[in-house]
């Protein structure tokens, strides 16, 4: 009876965390919970729509596509089922890190003050949004969940029989879904080695990890004809400026909003770097029984972050920040041991207040942003609803990518027309606004007539008459002379809405 009675017990705080999580993270992005669809949404929505999860070019995510299906079949191209999909796993995911503290500081007082505090930083941590807010950005998240109740199962289990194959099938699943967790066969022996009770375990675990990444690898080629393809290859230029510059500025935007210049990220990177080596020291002097503990939460998070360090981050905007949602779980992680074992009660509570009331101000910040964003992204389609009706060929140029990092037509504009039931013939897009940064989108834009009677657009679209345009190519990073029909309807977006072009 009393181990029943624990066991119910036990499972009701698990509930109510739950509960907890999804609550609060309702309460911070409920605002954006009818957000729609944006950009690469719209193209992957469209394929998997049609039952197809194996075929986007270099990518294999379809467990990620499947979740995408569902969510079609509940609502169609309206977001709110994306979104809302993509918030209950952020609550699993904090389920998770209150789960995986109470195993690995199992032997420490404080162990459900540290859980409990990890899962409040991790579902405030403020740059989350790609994962919450952009449908495929779900990826990031998923695999997370799928990697980390792996960890978690091989914590609390001897490798025989059901659990094996349990374990495998889920980190199958996160491979499957984004490849943000490939380090995992790494994370998981120094974790092991860690934990006591799980220690002499950790060499079966480790290959059973490593197994079934090569096996999922092997799948993926099958499937798709390569490992990685032009996208991935971004991360392996190892020069060793470029690395340590991609390093720091990723160290840097991990704690701080977008926006600042790259020397300063450099320099609070660098001092990221002095406080957690301070920190560390301190720890290890005041509880040296937890240094492999520590030391192996550390390692985690270092091993977490080498994907988003060796892929480059935006530190202007706030694209990319789904990179960082697995690193998170450890940073939360490493964070809360940190100030429980080293602080007060009344020191942990004011740490916990201004590290709260930091992470809110970032996400109010950025849930403004993605609000534009999503703005803008519907008045876009509305208008082309609307001069579709008036026009049977249209030219349009000038598309913003994106709204300071978040997503609106970088790709999938011609899918989220034909998602909005818009017959695409004759619609051709000439060209693309280029980085937000790049103008004043408070400002109304208006064409301009150069000396040599060019009308241009922007900064990426130059009409050399009603004929010939001059469009600027983002993977070519040239210019290419366009012949277009005159006779045909131009549009370009102003920075308000979708505006008649007269020349």
């Amino acid at each position: 009876m009393i181990n029943l009675s624990a066991r119910l017990g036990s499972r009701l705080v698990q509930v109510t965390v739950f509960v907890l999580c999804l609550f609060i993270t309702l309460l911070v992005y409920g605002s954006l919970l009818h957000k729609g669809l944006s950009s690469d949404d719209h193209e992957v929505v469209l394929k998997v729509s049609k039952g197809l999860f194996f075929n986007l070019n270099s990518f294999f995510r379809p467990v990620s596509d499947i979740t995408l299906y569902l969510c079609y079949q509940i609502s169609g191209n309206q977001g709110w089922s994306y979104v809302f999909f993509n918030i209950l796993i952020h609550a699993l995911c904090g389920l998770m890190i209150y789960k995986s503290c109470l195993v690995l500081f199992s032997e420490i007082e404080k162990k459900t003050v540290i859980a409990l505090c990890a899962t409040l930083f991790f579902i405030l941590y403020p740059f989350h949004h790609e994962s919450l807010l952009w449908a495929v950005g779900r990826g990031s998240s998923l695999a997370t969940l799928f990697a980390v109740l792996a960890i978690y199962l091989s914590l609390i289990r001897n490798p025989d029989g059901i659990w094996v194959i349990t374990v495998s099938v889920l980190y199958f699943l996160s491979l499957s879904t984004y490849e943000n967790t490939i380090l995992v066969p790494l994370i998981v022996p120094t974790l092991l080695l860690a934990n006591k009770r799980a220690s002499k375990n950790w060499w079966k675990w480790s290959l059973i990890f490593l197994i079934t990444a090569l096996l999922n690898l092997l799948v993926r080629y099958y499937f798709v004809g390569l490992i990685v393809g032009d996208y991935g290859n971004r991360i392996f230029d190892f020069s060793p400026i470029v690395l340590v510059l991609k390093v720091f500025k990723a160290s840097g935007r991990f704690i701080l909003p977008p926006g600042l210049a790259e020397s300063w990220m450099i320099i609070f990177s660098l001092i990221a770097g002095i406080v957690l080596l301070f920190f560390s020291i301190r720890l290890l002097k005041h509880d040296k029984s937890g240094r492999g503990v520590f030391f192996s939460i550390l390692i985690s998070f270092g091993l977490s972050f080498v994907l988003p360090s060796l892929f480059g981050i935006s530190t202007r905007t706030l694209e990319g920040d789904r990179l960082y949602y697995f690193p998170s779980f450890y940073f939360s992680i490493l964070l809360a041991y940190s100030l429980v074992q080293l602080c007060s009660s009344v020191q942990l509570r004011w740490a916990t207040s201004l590290l709260l009331g930091y992470f809110l101000f970032c996400l109010h910040n950025s849930n403004k942003i993605w609000k534009k964003a999503d703005e803008i992204s519907k008045v876009i389609l509305d208008d082309m609803v609307a001069y579709r009706s008036k026009a049977d060929k249209m030219y349009v140029v000038n598309l913003p990518e994106e709204y300071f990092g978040a997503h609106v037509f970088r790709n999938g504009f011609p899918e989220a027309l034909i998602l909005r039931g818009v017959d695409t013939t004759g619609i051709v897009l000439l060209s693309l606004q280029g980085p937000s940064q790049q103008l004043i989108l408070n400002e109304v834009l208006k064409p301009v007539i150069d000396s040599s009677g060019s009308l241009l657009i922007g900064l990426n679209t130059v009409f050399l008459n009603r004929s010939t345009v001059l469009s600027f190519n983002r993977e070519t990073k040239i210019f290419e002379k366009l012949a277009i029909d005159s006779t045909a309807t131009i549009l370009y977006w102003n920075n308000r809405n979708l505006e008649l072009m007269t020349y």
